[in-house]
């Protein structure tokens, strides 16, 4: 069973015993473009699109980001909103809903060897390997006390020739997580249930870079499951966690400046980079400098400090 092309032109006969995220709740602790904290996703209604029935998920949270070293360096975004998420489910086939339409996501019939391309083809940026998945493994795995059916899958590594050399790189649109549970999806993900954009340039390419979304909690009519630290509320969230309080050992003065400041700190660093709002690199640092400069723009910047713990930190900061 080869499942290659993935949009929905003819009908599928046939429902699943129950629509994938049916009166589902989902809560993610998440990563992207310097902001961190929390989104629930939610079950909120259905509707009809491309003849299918569509399950909609309201998605809402909190998010803030940090401005400094300090305790009270956190700025929350009051303004923050998530568009809406669209699933279908056909004969154990989830789809979601994409700017070109319905497109697979998961194929919960598949078996071991079984394929199915679960993103379209991007080689904007020079990647040219099809986002296929292959089911290499099913089984059972506990987690939080519950016992979940799992499937291991694996992703293409795209090939690029750099300098004539084969260079293996997974692009975004072709990052699906490698082991998915039919009740509940993936336990994470960069975009919730889409892929990314194709960053596959013919650069290194770090998954770590991506935004990233962390299963906390999972319910529905028959199941709960949470994931959190020392089982709190899901919707927990504090002002300072466990890691911000170890990035207020990072000094960095003066912020806002006029075009150089200083960064000091006790922690091991591994690399310093300067990234802009919409997390693209805009320039690293020497880990031995002292005195670090920005660009010539005047506006706000995000410093990322990565740790040789492996643990990354960012914080804003500001040329006037």
């Amino acid at each position: 069973m080869k499942h290659l092309l993935c949009f929905l032109l003819l009908p599928l006969l046939g429902l699943a015993q129950q629509d994938f995220g049916k009166n589902a709740i989902w809560y993610y602790t998440f990563s992207e473009s310097g902001y961190t904290g929390y989104k629930k996703v939610s079950h909120s209604g259905d509707t009809i699109m491309y003849g299918m029935s569509w399950l909609r998920f309201e998605v809402s949270g909190l998010s803030q980001i940090r401005t400094g070293p300090g305790p009270n360096d956190l700025i929350q975004d009051t303004t923050a909103t998530w568009p809406d998420i669209f699933l279908a489910t056909r004969n154990d086939s989830v789809f979601r809903l994409t700017s070109q339409g319905p497109f697979l996501l998961y194929d919960f019939n598949a078996n071991v060897g079984d394929s199915w391309q679960y993103a379209p083809l991007d080689t904007t940026f020079g990647c040219p390997d099809t986002p296929i998945a292959t089911v290499t493994a099913k089984g059972t795995e506990t987690i939080a006390g519950v016992s979940l059916d799992y499937f291991d899958i694996s992703v293409p590594m795209d090939t690029l020739i750099i300098n004539g050399q084969p260079s293996y790189q997974i692009s975004a649109s072709s990052f699906l997580n490698q082991r998915i549970y039919p009740k509940l999806g993936a336990l994470n993900y960069s975009a919730l249930f889409d892929s990314q954009p194709n960053l596959c340039d013919g650069s290194s390419f770090k998954i770590a870079s991506l935004p990233s979304h962390n299963l906390r909690c999972y319910s529905d009519n028959d199941l709960s499951l949470n994931r959190s630290t020392n089982n709190q509320a899901c919707d927990y969230w504090s002002l300072l966690s466990k890691e911000e309080l170890e990035i207020s050992q990072l000094d960095i003065f003066p912020n806002p400046s006029h075009g150089v400041f200083k960064l000091k700190t006790d922690l091991e660093i591994n690399s310093i980079a300067l990234l802009d709002l919409n997390g693209r690199t805009l320039r690293n640092y020497s880990i031995n400098e002292t005195e670090l400069e920005l660009p010539s723009n005047k506006g706000l910047y995000l410093l990322q400090v990565t740790l040789k713990n492996g643990g990354q930190y960012i914080v804003k900061v500001q040329r006037l």
